[in-house]
Protein backbone atom coordinates (compact mmCIF):
# COMPACT_ATOMS: atom_id res chain seq x y z
CA UNK A 1 0.00 0.00 0.00
CA UNK A 2 1.29 3.44 -1.05
CA UNK A 3 1.87 5.74 1.95
CA UNK A 4 0.68 9.27 1.63
CA UNK A 5 3.78 12.01 1.27
CA UNK A 6 3.93 13.49 4.85
CA UNK A 7 2.19 16.91 4.79
CA UNK A 8 4.53 20.44 5.41
CA UNK A 9 3.79 22.31 8.63
CA UNK A 10 4.33 25.94 8.26
CA UNK A 11 7.67 27.15 9.12
CA UNK A 12 9.16 23.74 7.80
CA UNK A 13 12.46 24.30 6.34
CA UNK A 14 11.11 24.36 3.00
CA UNK A 15 7.68 25.63 3.20
CA UNK A 16 6.76 27.85 0.64
CA UNK A 17 5.67 30.30 3.56
CA UNK A 18 9.55 30.28 4.54
CA UNK A 19 11.03 31.03 0.78
CA UNK A 20 8.35 33.80 0.48
CA UNK A 21 9.56 35.51 3.48
CA UNK A 22 13.38 35.44 2.78
CA UNK A 23 12.03 36.64 -0.70
CA UNK A 24 10.58 39.93 1.15
CA UNK A 25 13.49 40.29 3.33
CA UNK A 26 16.29 39.65 0.66
CA UNK A 27 13.76 42.59 -1.85
CA UNK A 28 13.79 44.61 1.00
CA UNK A 29 17.81 44.60 1.89
CA UNK A 30 17.99 45.51 -1.97
CA UNK A 31 16.22 48.40 -1.64
CA UNK A 32 17.34 49.51 1.62
CA UNK A 33 21.22 49.22 -0.31
CA UNK A 34 19.83 50.71 -3.16
CA UNK A 35 18.21 54.09 -1.48
CA UNK A 36 21.71 54.09 0.91
CA UNK A 37 23.86 53.78 -2.03
CA UNK A 38 21.71 56.90 -3.34
CA UNK A 39 21.89 58.85 -0.59
CA UNK A 40 25.75 58.19 -0.60
CA UNK A 41 26.19 59.56 -4.13
CA UNK A 42 23.98 62.69 -3.22
CA UNK A 43 26.48 63.38 0.07
CA UNK A 44 29.56 62.65 -2.05
CA UNK A 45 28.31 65.42 -4.50
CA UNK A 46 27.41 67.42 -2.13
CA UNK A 47 30.81 66.75 -0.25
CA UNK A 48 32.72 68.15 -3.77
CA UNK A 49 30.04 70.89 -3.73
CA UNK A 50 31.28 72.14 -0.59
CA UNK A 51 34.76 71.81 -1.65
CA UNK A 52 34.23 74.51 -4.46
CA UNK A 53 32.14 76.68 -2.17
CA UNK A 54 34.98 77.12 0.30
CA UNK A 55 35.67 80.57 0.81
CA UNK A 56 39.30 80.02 2.03
CA UNK A 57 40.32 78.31 -1.96
CA UNK A 58 37.69 80.56 -3.73
CA UNK A 59 39.12 81.48 -6.99
CA UNK A 60 36.98 84.74 -7.44
CA UNK A 61 37.41 86.04 -4.40
CA UNK A 62 41.41 85.31 -4.78
CA UNK A 63 41.41 87.41 -7.87
CA UNK A 64 39.77 90.44 -6.17
CA UNK A 65 41.85 89.77 -3.19
CA UNK A 66 44.94 90.26 -5.43
CA UNK A 67 43.68 93.18 -6.64
CA UNK A 68 43.19 94.89 -3.28
CA UNK A 69 46.77 94.26 -2.52
CA UNK A 70 47.70 96.27 -5.83
CA UNK A 71 44.46 99.20 -4.30
CA UNK A 72 44.48 98.66 -0.60
CA UNK A 73 42.40 102.06 -0.09
CA UNK A 74 39.64 101.27 -2.41
CA UNK A 75 36.17 100.85 -0.59
CA UNK A 76 34.43 99.19 -3.40
CA UNK A 77 36.50 96.59 -4.07
CA UNK A 78 36.48 95.63 -0.10
CA UNK A 79 32.45 96.01 0.08
CA UNK A 80 32.55 92.88 -3.53
CA UNK A 81 35.03 91.13 -1.46
CA UNK A 82 32.56 90.60 1.52
CA UNK A 83 29.63 90.28 -0.70
CA UNK A 84 31.13 87.46 -2.38
CA UNK A 85 32.42 85.93 1.00
CA UNK A 86 29.14 86.19 2.35
CA UNK A 87 27.74 84.59 -1.04
CA UNK A 88 30.37 81.38 -0.83
CA UNK A 89 29.64 81.07 3.06
CA UNK A 90 26.03 81.05 2.82
CA UNK A 91 26.16 78.36 0.13
CA UNK A 92 29.01 76.47 2.03
CA UNK A 93 26.69 75.81 5.24
CA UNK A 94 23.62 75.23 2.76
CA UNK A 95 25.55 72.47 1.43
CA UNK A 96 26.63 71.22 5.16
CA UNK A 97 23.20 71.63 6.92
CA UNK A 98 21.85 68.86 3.72
CA UNK A 99 25.31 66.91 4.51
CA UNK A 100 23.73 66.84 7.92
CA UNK A 101 20.50 65.75 7.12
CA UNK A 102 22.06 62.87 4.49
CA UNK A 103 23.63 62.06 7.55
CA UNK A 104 20.76 60.55 9.32
CA UNK A 105 19.07 58.88 5.89
CA UNK A 106 22.43 57.06 5.14
CA UNK A 107 21.86 55.76 8.90
CA UNK A 108 18.25 54.58 8.46
CA UNK A 109 18.62 53.01 4.96
CA UNK A 110 21.62 51.50 6.62
CA UNK A 111 20.08 50.27 9.45
CA UNK A 112 16.90 48.64 7.17
CA UNK A 113 19.65 46.80 5.46
CA UNK A 114 21.15 45.32 7.89
CA UNK A 115 18.06 44.61 9.72
CA UNK A 116 16.61 42.69 6.56
CA UNK A 117 20.05 40.83 5.82
CA UNK A 118 19.94 39.77 9.83
CA UNK A 119 16.61 38.18 8.83
CA UNK A 120 17.44 36.54 5.46
CA UNK A 121 20.53 34.41 7.03
CA UNK A 122 17.77 33.35 10.22
CA UNK A 123 15.51 31.60 7.56
CA UNK A 124 18.29 30.26 5.20
CA UNK A 125 19.10 28.20 8.13
CA UNK A 126 15.93 27.00 8.17
CA UNK A 127 16.00 26.72 4.26
CA UNK A 128 17.03 22.57 2.87
CA UNK A 129 20.40 22.66 0.94
CA UNK A 130 20.30 20.11 -2.09
CA UNK A 131 23.68 18.11 -2.28
CA UNK A 132 23.56 18.72 -6.00
CA UNK A 133 26.14 21.49 -6.94
CA UNK A 134 26.13 23.68 -9.94
CA UNK A 135 25.17 27.40 -10.47
CA UNK A 136 21.45 26.89 -9.77
CA UNK A 137 22.51 25.29 -6.74
CA UNK A 138 25.48 28.16 -5.12
CA UNK A 139 22.24 30.89 -6.15
CA UNK A 140 20.10 28.96 -3.88
CA UNK A 141 22.50 28.30 -1.09
CA UNK A 142 23.42 32.52 -1.70
CA UNK A 143 20.75 34.51 -2.33
CA UNK A 144 21.93 37.24 0.09
CA UNK A 145 25.57 37.09 -1.31
CA UNK A 146 24.76 39.85 -3.50
CA UNK A 147 23.06 41.80 -0.50
CA UNK A 148 26.49 41.47 1.19
CA UNK A 149 28.12 42.27 -1.75
CA UNK A 150 25.64 45.74 -1.90
CA UNK A 151 26.80 46.28 1.85
CA UNK A 152 30.01 46.86 1.26
CA UNK A 153 29.97 48.91 -1.58
CA UNK A 154 27.02 51.10 0.52
CA UNK A 155 29.65 51.30 3.31
CA UNK A 156 32.60 51.87 1.82
CA UNK A 157 31.12 54.75 0.24
CA UNK A 158 29.64 55.85 3.43
CA UNK A 159 33.55 55.49 4.96
CA UNK A 160 34.33 58.22 1.87
CA UNK A 161 31.09 60.69 2.81
CA UNK A 162 32.47 60.25 6.65
CA UNK A 163 35.85 61.31 5.99
CA UNK A 164 34.91 64.21 3.28
CA UNK A 165 32.86 66.08 6.13
CA UNK A 166 35.66 65.76 8.42
CA UNK A 167 38.16 67.06 6.21
CA UNK A 168 35.10 70.11 5.41
CA UNK A 169 34.58 70.42 8.89
CA UNK A 170 38.74 71.52 9.42
CA UNK A 171 38.10 74.04 6.48
CA UNK A 172 35.14 75.47 8.06
CA UNK A 173 37.21 76.46 11.07
CA UNK A 174 39.81 77.76 8.36
CA UNK A 175 37.01 79.93 6.69
CA UNK A 176 36.78 81.58 9.45
CA UNK A 177 39.60 83.27 8.56
CA UNK A 178 41.02 84.61 5.53
CA UNK A 179 44.30 83.64 4.04
CA UNK A 180 46.26 86.29 6.20
CA UNK A 181 45.25 85.01 9.44
CA UNK A 182 42.82 87.33 10.49
CA UNK A 183 39.41 86.80 11.37
CA UNK A 184 36.81 87.58 8.94
CA UNK A 185 34.88 90.14 9.55
CA UNK A 186 31.21 91.32 9.45
CA UNK A 187 30.05 92.74 6.32
CA UNK A 188 27.88 96.25 6.86
CA UNK A 189 24.56 94.55 5.32
CA UNK A 190 24.97 91.60 7.92
CA UNK A 191 25.54 94.86 10.48
CA UNK A 192 22.40 96.59 9.52
CA UNK A 193 20.34 93.47 10.12
CA UNK A 194 21.07 92.96 13.46
CA UNK A 195 21.32 94.38 17.07
CA UNK A 196 25.28 94.13 17.63
CA UNK A 197 25.96 97.27 20.39
CA UNK A 198 24.26 99.46 22.52
CA UNK A 199 21.04 100.87 20.44
CA UNK A 200 21.82 98.68 17.30
CA UNK A 201 23.55 99.06 14.30
CA UNK A 202 26.86 101.17 14.63
CA UNK A 203 25.60 102.64 18.20
CA UNK A 204 23.01 105.12 16.21
CA UNK A 205 19.58 103.99 17.44
CA UNK A 206 18.08 103.03 14.07
CA UNK A 207 16.95 99.67 13.14
CA UNK A 208 17.42 98.12 10.08
CA UNK A 209 13.44 96.57 9.93
CA UNK A 210 10.99 98.73 9.27
CA UNK A 211 8.67 96.14 11.01
CA UNK A 212 7.88 96.79 14.71
CA UNK A 213 4.95 94.91 16.82
CA UNK A 214 2.82 97.59 18.01
CA UNK A 215 0.05 95.57 19.41
CA UNK A 216 0.53 92.92 21.79
CA UNK A 217 -0.79 92.54 25.51
CA UNK A 218 1.74 90.66 28.08
CA UNK A 219 -0.86 89.60 30.36
CA UNK A 220 -3.14 87.79 27.73
CA UNK A 221 0.07 86.65 25.87
CA UNK A 222 -1.07 88.50 22.81
CA UNK A 223 1.92 88.95 20.28
CA UNK A 224 4.05 87.72 23.06
CA UNK A 225 6.32 85.25 21.81
CA UNK A 226 8.41 84.53 24.43
CA UNK A 227 8.99 85.59 28.44
CA UNK A 228 12.65 84.00 30.05
CA UNK A 229 13.42 85.13 33.28
CA UNK A 230 16.56 86.80 33.97
CA UNK A 231 18.56 85.48 37.20
CA UNK A 232 20.45 88.63 37.94
CA UNK A 233 20.14 92.00 37.37
CA UNK A 234 21.38 94.81 35.02
CA UNK A 235 20.48 97.48 33.18
CA UNK A 236 22.33 96.99 30.14
CA UNK A 237 20.26 96.01 26.89
CA UNK A 238 20.27 93.21 24.67
CA UNK A 239 22.28 92.52 21.76
CA UNK A 240 21.16 90.37 18.87
CA UNK A 241 22.41 88.44 16.49
CA UNK A 242 21.22 85.95 14.48
CA UNK A 243 19.07 83.27 17.04
CA UNK A 244 21.84 84.40 19.98
CA UNK A 245 20.22 87.22 22.33
CA UNK A 246 22.92 88.28 24.64
CA UNK A 247 22.87 90.34 28.11
CA UNK A 248 24.19 90.80 31.21
CA UNK A 249 23.49 90.45 34.83
CA UNK A 250 25.50 91.29 38.05
CA UNK A 251 25.31 91.69 41.71
CA UNK A 252 28.18 92.66 44.27
CA UNK A 253 28.98 88.97 44.48
CA UNK A 254 28.39 88.01 41.01
CA UNK A 255 28.55 88.63 37.19
CA UNK A 256 27.57 86.42 34.76
CA UNK A 257 27.04 86.35 30.65
CA UNK A 258 23.62 85.24 29.41
CA UNK A 259 23.06 83.89 25.73
CA UNK A 260 19.50 83.35 24.90
CA UNK A 261 17.52 81.34 21.82
CA UNK A 262 15.92 84.19 19.75
CA UNK A 263 13.50 81.78 18.79
CA UNK A 264 12.07 79.97 21.89
CA UNK A 265 13.56 82.07 24.49
CA UNK A 266 15.63 79.17 26.25
CA UNK A 267 18.39 79.83 28.11
CA UNK A 268 21.30 78.07 25.79
CA UNK A 269 24.12 79.28 28.62
CA UNK A 270 25.33 81.66 31.09
CA UNK A 271 28.81 81.90 32.15
CA UNK A 272 30.15 83.46 35.03
CA UNK A 273 32.51 86.57 34.38
CA UNK A 274 35.80 86.23 36.93
CA UNK A 275 37.13 89.60 37.76
CA UNK A 276 40.69 90.31 36.18
CA UNK A 277 41.13 93.99 37.36
CA UNK A 278 42.63 93.77 41.34
CA UNK A 279 40.00 95.46 43.82
CA UNK A 280 41.08 98.50 45.30
CA UNK A 281 41.14 98.11 49.11
CA UNK A 282 38.09 100.32 48.98
CA UNK A 283 35.99 99.43 46.00
CA UNK A 284 34.56 101.98 44.23
CA UNK A 285 30.84 102.51 44.66
CA UNK A 286 28.84 102.13 42.03
CA UNK A 287 25.50 104.16 41.88
CA UNK A 288 22.66 102.38 42.17
CA UNK A 289 20.32 103.80 39.59
CA UNK A 290 23.24 102.11 37.01
CA UNK A 291 23.63 99.36 39.46
CA UNK A 292 26.92 96.34 38.75
CA UNK A 293 26.03 95.65 35.03
CA UNK A 294 25.30 98.72 33.17
CA UNK A 295 27.11 98.21 30.02
CA UNK A 296 25.88 96.74 27.00
CA UNK A 297 27.65 94.08 25.63
CA UNK A 298 29.02 93.80 21.99
CA UNK A 299 29.03 91.05 19.30
CA UNK A 300 30.17 90.01 15.78
CA UNK A 301 28.18 87.06 15.47
CA UNK A 302 31.12 85.13 16.01
CA UNK A 303 31.95 85.93 19.86
CA UNK A 304 30.52 88.06 22.37
CA UNK A 305 32.18 90.94 24.57
CA UNK A 306 31.12 92.18 27.60
CA UNK A 307 32.20 94.69 30.29
CA UNK A 308 31.68 96.09 33.90
CA UNK A 309 32.24 98.97 36.23
CA UNK A 310 35.46 97.88 37.08
CA UNK A 311 36.54 98.48 33.55
CA UNK A 312 37.01 94.22 32.63
CA UNK A 313 36.67 93.21 29.31
CA UNK A 314 35.87 89.85 28.46
CA UNK A 315 35.40 87.60 25.27
CA UNK A 316 33.37 84.91 25.04
CA UNK A 317 32.45 82.22 22.08
CA UNK A 318 29.11 81.33 21.03
CA UNK A 319 29.35 78.11 23.18
CA UNK A 320 30.02 80.21 26.09
CA UNK A 321 34.05 79.85 26.56
CA UNK A 322 36.06 82.22 27.77
CA UNK A 323 38.19 83.33 24.59
CA UNK A 324 39.95 86.11 26.39
CA UNK A 325 39.53 88.32 29.34
CA UNK A 326 41.18 92.31 30.70
CA UNK A 327 41.59 94.23 33.07
CA UNK A 328 41.88 97.90 32.60
CA UNK A 329 41.83 99.11 36.18
CA UNK A 330 39.00 100.62 38.54
CA UNK A 331 38.62 104.28 36.56
CA UNK A 332 38.71 106.59 39.03
CA UNK A 333 34.71 107.37 38.04
CA UNK A 334 32.63 109.67 40.34
CA UNK A 335 29.46 107.89 39.47
CA UNK A 336 30.58 104.48 38.47
CA UNK A 337 32.25 103.52 34.57
CA UNK A 338 28.76 102.62 32.83
CA UNK A 339 30.50 103.83 28.44
CA UNK A 340 29.13 100.33 26.82
CA UNK A 341 31.18 98.77 23.95
CA UNK A 342 31.52 99.48 20.50
CA UNK A 343 32.19 97.49 17.52
CA UNK A 344 33.95 97.89 13.88
CA UNK A 345 35.24 94.80 11.89
CA UNK A 346 37.47 93.35 13.97
CA UNK A 347 38.08 96.02 16.32
CA UNK A 348 36.44 96.24 20.01
CA UNK A 349 36.45 100.10 21.45
CA UNK A 350 36.84 100.36 24.97
CA UNK A 351 36.31 103.88 26.09
CA UNK A 352 37.70 104.53 29.86
CA UNK A 353 36.98 108.64 31.03
CA UNK A 354 38.16 109.49 34.21
CA UNK A 355 39.06 111.73 36.52
CA UNK A 356 39.42 114.87 35.13
CA UNK A 357 41.35 116.61 32.21
CA UNK A 358 44.03 117.23 34.42
CA UNK A 359 44.56 113.81 35.44
CA UNK A 360 45.66 112.67 31.85
CA UNK A 361 43.78 109.29 32.52
CA UNK A 362 41.75 108.80 30.19
CA UNK A 363 42.11 106.53 27.10
CA UNK A 364 40.13 105.08 24.03
CA UNK A 365 41.45 101.50 23.13
CA UNK A 366 40.99 99.55 20.32
CA UNK A 367 41.48 95.98 21.21
CA UNK A 368 42.11 93.02 18.45
CA UNK A 369 38.93 90.83 18.53
CA UNK A 370 40.24 87.58 18.21
CA UNK A 371 42.72 88.06 20.84
CA UNK A 372 42.16 90.88 23.08
CA UNK A 373 45.48 92.57 22.37
CA UNK A 374 45.35 96.28 21.98
CA UNK A 375 45.71 97.23 18.45
CA UNK A 376 45.93 100.80 19.36
CA UNK A 377 45.00 103.28 22.00
CA UNK A 378 45.15 106.91 22.08
CA UNK A 379 44.94 109.19 25.07
CA UNK A 380 42.04 111.67 25.45
CA UNK A 381 42.01 115.26 27.07
CA UNK A 382 39.13 114.99 29.06
CA UNK A 383 37.92 114.18 32.45
CA UNK A 384 35.26 111.43 33.29
CA UNK A 385 32.27 110.50 30.80
CA UNK A 386 29.55 107.57 30.35
CA UNK A 387 28.61 108.07 26.70
CA UNK A 388 29.41 105.04 24.33
CA UNK A 389 31.24 105.49 21.42
CA UNK A 390 29.18 105.65 18.15
CA UNK A 391 30.42 104.54 14.46
CA UNK A 392 29.42 106.98 12.29
CA UNK A 393 29.21 105.98 8.08
CA UNK A 394 30.68 109.25 6.31
CA UNK A 395 31.20 108.73 2.61
CA UNK A 396 31.86 104.88 2.82
CA UNK A 397 34.78 105.73 5.52
CA UNK A 398 33.31 105.14 8.89
CA UNK A 399 34.48 107.76 12.37
CA UNK A 400 34.14 106.66 15.23
CA UNK A 401 33.00 109.21 17.44
CA UNK A 402 33.07 109.69 21.45
CA UNK A 403 31.74 113.01 23.23
CA UNK A 404 33.10 113.89 26.99
CA UNK A 405 33.67 117.81 28.77
CA UNK A 406 34.53 119.79 26.69
CA UNK A 407 35.35 117.60 23.28
CA UNK A 408 33.58 116.03 20.08
CA UNK A 409 36.15 114.10 19.01
CA UNK A 410 35.97 111.69 15.69
CA UNK A 411 38.69 109.19 15.28
CA UNK A 412 39.77 106.84 12.11
CA UNK A 413 38.13 103.25 13.98
CA UNK A 414 41.59 101.23 12.18
CA UNK A 415 44.46 103.35 12.81
CA UNK A 416 42.99 105.65 15.53
CA UNK A 417 44.03 108.84 13.61
CA UNK A 418 41.87 112.39 15.00
CA UNK A 419 39.90 113.25 12.23
CA UNK A 420 38.37 116.38 13.50
CA UNK A 421 37.74 117.92 17.08
CA UNK A 422 34.94 120.10 18.35
CA UNK A 423 35.02 121.94 21.87
CA UNK A 424 31.41 122.50 22.57
CA UNK A 425 30.51 120.58 25.78
CA UNK A 426 30.31 120.83 29.19
CA UNK A 427 29.08 119.26 32.29
CA UNK A 428 28.73 114.97 33.32
CA UNK A 429 28.12 113.33 29.35
CA UNK A 430 25.62 110.51 29.59
CA UNK A 431 23.69 110.48 26.62
CA UNK A 432 25.50 109.23 23.49
CA UNK A 433 25.60 110.70 19.86
CA UNK A 434 23.63 110.32 17.27
CA UNK A 435 23.31 110.91 13.26
CA UNK A 436 20.93 113.08 11.80
CA UNK A 437 20.39 114.84 8.41
CA UNK A 438 24.19 113.43 7.97
CA UNK A 439 25.52 115.88 11.14
CA UNK A 440 26.72 114.47 13.99
CA UNK A 441 24.15 115.35 17.43
CA UNK A 442 25.67 115.75 20.47
CA UNK A 443 23.57 116.72 23.70
CA UNK A 444 25.19 118.20 26.69
CA UNK A 445 22.54 117.53 29.50
CA UNK A 446 19.72 119.85 30.22
CA UNK A 447 21.19 122.67 28.07
CA UNK A 448 21.97 122.37 24.38
CA UNK A 449 22.34 120.40 21.44
CA UNK A 450 24.45 120.49 18.66
CA UNK A 451 24.85 119.60 15.24
CA UNK A 452 28.29 119.27 13.86
CA UNK A 453 29.33 118.80 10.31
CA UNK A 454 31.32 115.63 9.92
CA UNK A 455 33.67 116.78 7.14
CA UNK A 456 36.19 118.98 8.83
CA UNK A 457 39.38 117.94 9.54
CA UNK A 458 41.60 118.77 12.83
CA UNK A 459 39.73 121.45 14.97
CA UNK A 460 36.44 123.01 14.04
CA UNK A 461 35.15 124.41 16.56
CA UNK A 462 34.48 127.55 14.91
CA UNK A 463 33.16 125.81 11.35
CA UNK A 464 31.34 122.97 12.34
CA UNK A 465 28.11 123.80 13.84
CA UNK A 466 25.56 123.52 12.14
CA UNK A 467 22.91 124.63 14.51
CA UNK A 468 22.31 124.12 18.54
CA UNK A 469 18.60 123.55 20.25
CA UNK A 470 17.90 123.84 23.91
CA UNK A 471 14.79 122.58 24.18
CA UNK A 472 13.79 119.28 26.18
CA UNK A 473 17.29 118.40 26.14
CA UNK A 474 18.17 115.15 27.96
CA UNK A 475 20.92 114.30 30.87
CA UNK A 476 20.44 110.07 30.61
CA UNK A 477 18.37 109.14 27.14
CA UNK A 478 20.62 109.53 24.11
CA UNK A 479 18.63 111.42 21.39
CA UNK A 480 17.89 109.66 17.73
CA UNK A 481 17.30 110.85 14.86
CA UNK A 482 17.21 110.02 10.93
CA UNK A 483 17.70 112.06 7.38
CA UNK A 484 14.97 114.63 8.35
CA UNK A 485 14.09 114.65 12.12
CA UNK A 486 15.79 114.57 15.27
CA UNK A 487 13.93 113.22 18.74
CA UNK A 488 14.89 113.67 22.08
CA UNK A 489 13.54 112.45 25.07
CA UNK A 490 13.65 114.29 28.66
CA UNK A 491 14.16 111.69 31.81
CA UNK A 492 10.44 113.99 32.74
CA UNK A 493 9.57 112.58 29.90
CA UNK A 494 9.27 115.56 27.27
CA UNK A 495 9.57 114.19 24.11
CA UNK A 496 10.88 117.42 21.40
CA UNK A 497 11.44 116.65 17.69
CA UNK A 498 13.76 118.95 15.81
CA UNK A 499 13.90 119.56 11.90
CA UNK A 500 17.65 117.74 11.89
CA UNK A 501 18.45 120.07 8.57
CA UNK A 502 17.51 123.28 10.44
CA UNK A 503 17.41 122.73 13.66
CA UNK A 504 14.46 124.41 14.64
CA UNK A 505 11.74 122.99 17.14
CA UNK A 506 9.00 121.14 14.95
CA UNK A 507 6.50 120.02 18.32
CA UNK A 508 7.11 118.90 21.80
CA UNK A 509 4.40 115.90 23.77
CA UNK A 510 4.66 115.06 27.39
CA UNK A 511 4.18 111.27 28.14
CA UNK A 512 4.14 111.98 31.84
CA UNK A 513 6.45 109.52 31.93
CA UNK A 514 10.30 108.87 33.63
CA UNK A 515 12.51 107.82 30.81
CA UNK A 516 16.36 106.96 31.32
CA UNK A 517 16.26 103.95 28.16
CA UNK A 518 16.85 105.60 25.31
CA UNK A 519 14.32 105.65 22.40
CA UNK A 520 15.22 104.06 19.06
CA UNK A 521 13.75 104.52 15.00
CA UNK A 522 12.39 101.57 13.59
CA UNK A 523 10.96 102.46 10.43
CA UNK A 524 8.43 105.42 10.62
CA UNK A 525 7.75 104.82 14.39
CA UNK A 526 9.63 105.94 17.43
CA UNK A 527 9.71 103.77 19.91
CA UNK A 528 9.82 104.33 23.57
CA UNK A 529 10.35 102.63 27.00
CA UNK A 530 9.64 104.18 30.22
CA UNK A 531 11.04 103.31 33.85
CA UNK A 532 7.28 102.79 34.80
CA UNK A 533 7.44 99.59 32.21
CA UNK A 534 5.29 101.57 29.59
CA UNK A 535 6.01 101.07 26.16
CA UNK A 536 4.90 103.76 23.94
CA UNK A 537 4.79 104.08 20.18
CA UNK A 538 4.88 107.45 18.24
CA UNK A 539 4.90 108.54 14.63
CA UNK A 540 8.10 109.98 12.89
CA UNK A 541 6.90 113.25 11.41
CA UNK A 542 6.59 116.39 11.56
CA UNK A 543 3.57 116.56 14.27
CA UNK A 544 2.93 114.41 17.02
CA UNK A 545 1.05 111.54 16.80
CA UNK A 546 0.79 108.65 19.40
CA UNK A 547 -0.03 105.18 17.84
CA UNK A 548 0.04 102.74 20.49
CA UNK A 549 0.93 102.67 24.61
CA UNK A 550 1.48 99.14 25.70
CA UNK A 551 2.29 98.14 29.40
CA UNK A 552 5.27 95.52 30.19
CA UNK A 553 3.82 94.23 33.84
CA UNK A 554 7.28 95.05 35.14
CA UNK A 555 9.49 98.13 35.48
CA UNK A 556 12.46 98.89 33.06
CA UNK A 557 15.69 100.99 32.23
CA UNK A 558 17.33 99.06 29.15
CA UNK A 559 16.96 100.38 25.53
CA UNK A 560 15.36 97.84 23.68
CA UNK A 561 16.31 95.79 20.06
CA UNK A 562 14.41 95.11 17.14
CA UNK A 563 15.43 92.31 14.50
CA UNK A 564 13.45 91.13 11.93
CA UNK A 565 10.27 92.53 12.94
CA UNK A 566 10.98 91.35 17.08
CA UNK A 567 11.07 93.44 19.43
CA UNK A 568 12.97 92.68 22.24
CA UNK A 569 12.39 94.27 25.80
CA UNK A 570 14.44 93.49 29.14
CA UNK A 571 12.60 94.14 31.86
CA UNK A 572 13.78 94.59 35.56
CA UNK A 573 13.09 90.57 36.14
CA UNK A 574 12.18 89.18 32.10
CA UNK A 575 13.73 89.55 29.01
CA UNK A 576 10.88 89.86 26.31
CA UNK A 577 10.29 89.18 23.03
CA UNK A 578 7.47 90.16 21.42
CA UNK A 579 6.18 89.90 17.53
CA UNK A 580 4.09 87.61 15.57
CA UNK A 581 6.38 85.21 14.27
Amino acid sequence: MNEKPAQRSAGAPNDPTTAARLRAVVTTAWVAGVFSAFVCGALVWNSFGMLAANPVDAQSIGALKTHLAKRPNEEKLKRQIRAKDLQLRQAFFRRQRLASAGGYLLLAGIVVMLAAMKSAGALLKRRIRPKRRGKDSLRERSPGRPALLGMGAVLGLAAVAVILPGRLSFLEAVAEKDPSGKDSVPTEAEVRQQWPQFRGPFGLGVAGSAELPVSWDVNSGQGVLWKTEVPLPGNNSPVVWGDNVFLTGATDKAREVFCVDAKSGAVRWHTPVNEVAQRPAKPREVMEDAGYAPATCATDGRRVYVTFPNADVACFDLDGKQVWARGFGWPNNSYGHASSLAINENLLFVLIDQGTADDHASKLYALDTATGSTAWEKPRPVGSSWATPVLVPIKDKPQLVTIADPWVIAYDPKTGEELWKAECLSGDIVPSPTLAAGRLVATEPYNRAVALKTDGHGDVSKSAVAWEGDEGIPDIASPVGNDLFLFAVATEGWVVCYDAVQGKKLWEKELELTVHASPIIVGDKLLIVSNEGTVVVLGVGGEPKEIARMELGEKANATPAVVDGRLYLRGVKHLFCLGTK
